[in-house]
């Protein structure tokens, strides 16, 4: 998961990308291998847009392997610098997010590729742009980085923390975001269905919720994504198998069901692969209803718009990045965004 925006757009000194114009922006992934597609979209997060072929290309196609396969995971934003993760070719790029763009495969700031078994999936930068966290699954780790891809090493492992393998004793982290106000990294775990938290530094790692049990099913829940909202002191939380995105407190109480992606009456096929928060929306990606919703999660389950849809593409990672102008407003506003949101809640 990317750069965790409410936190970022608080934050100062952060680098504003240059491309951003006076639109706040939506980048994705599309995996969508099968047809060869395999690129990163731009597109504004207001109105909506016919999909990715309505929207602006960013790199299309990804540069291929070796291999001719690649699958573009998760992506982040940094500046003017676009983070993507490949968990086929097990690689973190960089591409610039304004151009010009390799006609050949970027080097990668980090690459697993000649490790068997390594899948990378999810990663987040932090707010100053200089250091890089990622899930690997064939560790069963937490790694970071700088964002040059100096410096790689492992946090944590889970199997390290108590109670990891309550239901299996193979873990798979995914999904992963950081509160830097309270040095906390959280991230999810698609094997046994938690949501972990650790220091930064990779210590103190604890078991936050168990999805199982908590989200009232007693079965795998897959859990995908992890969103923060440090302003409410708020947790999101994106499933798979029962397509529905849940929030909670920081410390993992009060688990409270916040969207059921099935019951938005467009079919039956729905596999919620990110979240992000930004300004009080949630942008959730799906792959397989192949677009993005925008969610107010104080609306229980009532505010929600399709912001992308278009049928043969596989979309994965997301991330937001705001205007240049509501980098201020935002950073003045933390109290009256507070209000609003509220308010709204009222």
């Amino acid at each position: 998961m990317k750069m965790r925006l409410i936190q970022a757009t608080l934050t100062a000194g952060l680098l504003v990308p240059a491309y951003a114009g006076a639109t706040t922006r939506l980048f994705y992934a599309d995996d969508a291998s099968s047809t060869g597609n395999d690129s990163l979209y731009t597109s504004g997060v207001t109105a909506p847009v016919s999909g990715p072929s309505g929207a602006t290309v960013v790199r299309s196609p990804l540069p291929k392997s070796a291999s001719n396969v690649s699958s573009p995971t998760d992506v982040g934003v940094s500046g003017n610098t676009l983070f993507y993760s490949d968990s086929t070719t097990d690689r973190i790029y960089t591409v610039p997010v304004g151009g010009p763009f390799p006609s050949v495969a970027p080097t990668p700031i980090i690459d697993f590729s000649a490790t068997a078994a390594t899948t990378i999936f999810s990663l987040a930068v932090n707010n100053a742009g200089t250091q890089l966290y990622y899930t690997e699954a064939n560790t069963d780790g937490i790694w970071r980085a700088s964002t040059n891809g100096t410096g790689n090493t492992q946090l944590l492992n889970i199997t390290s923390i108590t109670g990891y393998n309550t239901y299996s004793s193979n873990p798979s982290p995914r999904g992963l975001a950081l509160n830097e106000g309270t040095s906390t990294l959280y991230f999810g775990d698609t094997i046994t269905d938690y949501v972990y938290s650790a220091n930064l530094n990779g210590t103190g790692g604890a078991t936050l919720i168990d999805g199982r049990a908590s989200f009232a099913t007693n079965a795998n829940v897959t859990i995908s994504s992890i969103a923060v909202d440090s302003v409410l002191g708020k947790l999101y939380i994106s499933e798979q198998s029962f397509d529905r995105i849940w929030s909670a407190n920081l410390d993992g109480s009060s688990v409270t069901l916040v969207a059921n992606l099935t019951t938005l009456g467009l079919g039956a096929n729905f596999t919620p692969e990110d979240i992000e928060l930004y300004n009080g929306r949630l942008y959730v990606s799906d792959s397989s209803f192949d677009g993005i919703f925008s969610i107010d999660p104080l609306s229980l389950d009532a505010d929600r718009d399709v912001l992308t849809h278009v049928t043969g593409y596989n979309i994965k990672g997301l991330a937001v990045v705001p205007e240049p102008t509501s980098l201020g407003v935002i950073a003045l506003g933390a109290v009256g965004l507070l209000a609003r949101r509220r308010k709204r809640s009222a």
